[in-house]
């Protein structure tokens, strides 16, 4: 439960977003520390992944906020609105917000972190989708841009920006994670590792319902992923991609409780190394031991 809101000590599973925004309204009240959450697996969610939703906005001071946003961080479009409202838009590159009211889709650019989905349209059903205002300028990426059927242009709808400092910004309109299509889930995962300048210790090579929880030792090196099965069927072939595994080691021992350990062997790349877990059975976990 640490693992969802550490500072707090307090996890939450389940429950409408109305009554969640509640209970986390209630954490800052008596704890006096921002909250924030993050998608879990199988069929529950909270609300996002990475930075700020627009009530720890509200909900933090411009001081707390100065501190919170100058280092890599995802925004939600609402978050931004709410910045912009405060005056506080200059943090964050002067990046405006505005709400979506046009009958248009959100299709992917031609960009790198949208190889194999470029083109692809995406629609958020049941929530408030946002579109942002950005400067003509190298520090900034569009991925995707809202278009009509008559490939009308209404802006952009997820976007990144390189600070003077190197940190790193990305904008994500908004999303409703119970309606989210195999390619939107490969472009927040590729967004968030962008935002980590590509050092997530451990990815899936495609999407899958997991929780990952990496072990690193000194100077970044992995030394276990923990792997947690939430769904109610079970998983097989489950390829992960790894970083920071010690070059000496050439396989991994994947252990689940009452079961023998099994040496699965490793593969080194470019872009990591990678592994492909035989299987985990519904609602079950095992480790990778390097």
């Amino acid at each position: 439960m640490n693992e969802h809101v550490p500072e707090t000590r307090i996890g939450l599973q389940h429950g409408t977003r109305i009554w969640r925004s509640e209970v986390f309204r209630t954490i800052q009240k008596y704890s006096g520390r921002r909250t924030a959450s993050r998608p879990g697996g199988g069929a529950y969610t909270d609300d996002w992944p990475v930075g700020f939703a627009a009530e720890c906005v509200q909900k933090s001071s411009p001081g707390d906020l100065r501190k919170y946003l100058t280092g890599d961080l995802i925004l939600c479009g609402a978050a931004v609105a709410e910045l912009q409202k405060r005056g506080l838009d200059g943090l964050i590159g002067n990046v405006g917000a505005e709400l979506m009211t046009d009958a248009a889709l959100d299709v992917n650019m031609e960009h790198p972190l949208c190889a194999g989905i470029g083109g692809l349209k995406f629609r958020s059903f049941g929530e408030k989708t946002y579109r942002f205002r950005h400067a003509d300028s190298p520090e900034f990426q569009v991925l995707t841009r809202y278009r009509d059927k008559d490939d009308r242009d209404f802006g952009a709808g997820a976007l990144l920006y390189t600070r003077p400092d190197g940190t790193r910004v990305a904008f994500v309109s908004g999303f409703n994670v119970r309606f989210l299509p195999t390619s939107r889930v490969i472009l927040l995962n590729r967004i968030a590792d962008w935002v980590s300048h590509g050092t997530l210790p451990v990815l899936t090579a495609e999407p899958r319902q997991l929780m990952l929880i990496p072990r690193i030792a000194g100077k970044g090196t992995l030394r276990s992923v923990t792997v947690l099965n939430p769904t109610i069927g079970p998983q097989n072939s489950i390829a992960l991609l790894l970083r920071n595994v010690p070059v000496s080691v050439r396989s991994a021992k994947w252990i689940v409780p009452a079961s023998a350990p099994v040496e699965l062997p490793l593969e080194r790349g470019g872009a990591g190394t990678r592994v492909v877990i035989p299987s985990l059975a519904a609602w079950d976990v095992g480790y990778l031991e390097f």
